[in-house]
């Protein structure tokens, strides 16, 4: 049975770069993303526009979903065809551990941050994912789910603007959505209550969704 995983990718360079890089992506067949990626279990690989920065730069992403794997190896090897661009390759594997993380790959070489289990815990416990929790409030789970992932991706906020050349004080390209903690509510119920609960361990979950 395959395992599916969710995954996100920011790509981020000179705004030629990117341009030619998301042209390369449309292609049919695409000269980017595996067959699994571009139509996934939960859905079809979506693209967010493209955003022009300033300096000449410019950063785009993808949603999409990775069967039987993490991406690490695929996109670190894409990256040595795209040595003036730099990827942030975020995941939330629902089926596996380590549940979420991600890598910062540039020029075929690639890091990474894995999302320690005592913070995935934390998460799913402030959205009130309780280990006995029915379909119905499966929607806190992806909440939690995506909460993580925008966490692993800002991990390498810093490295990503020092890649680019960014001065000293200046943002780094993002997705352009703020961290989940920073603009949802948590869970009804506060920490004493979900501390009375054990916190859902994504293993559980066995369907594949996407944001």
């Amino acid at each position: 049975m395959a395992n599916w995983c969710n995954a996100r990718l920011l790509v981020a360079g000179p705004r030629a770069e990117v341009e030619s890089f998301a042209r390369l992506v449309r292609a049919r067949p695409s000269a980017v993303f595996r067959g699994d990626m571009l139509a996934g279990e939960g859905g079809d690989l979506q693209a967010d526009r493209l955003t022009r920065l300033d300096r000449g730069l410019a950063r785009t992403g993808y949603r999409f979903q990775i069967r039987n794997d993490d991406g690490r190896a695929y996109f670190t090897n894409v990256s040595g065809r795209f040595p003036d661009l730099c990827f942030v390759l975020t995941f939330f594997d629902a089926n596996a551990a380590p549940h979420a993380g991600s890598f910062f790959i540039a020029s075929g070489r690639s890091r990474a941050y894995l999302v320690p289990d005592t913070l995935v815990e934390a998460v799913m416990e402030r959205h009130g994912c309780a280990a006995d929790a029915g379909d119905d409030e499966e929607w806190r789970f992806w909440e939690a789910a995506w909460e993580l992932m925008d966490l692993a991706e800002a991990h390498w906020k810093g490295v990503l603007r020092g890649a680019l050349g960014a001065p000293r004080g200046a943002g780094a390209p993002s997705t352009g959505a703020a961290p989940s903690h920073a603009r949802r509510r948590p869970a009804a119920g506060g920490r004493a209550a979900a501390g009375r609960r054990q916190a859902r361990r994504p293993a559980r979950r066995q369907r594949g969704r996407r944001r």
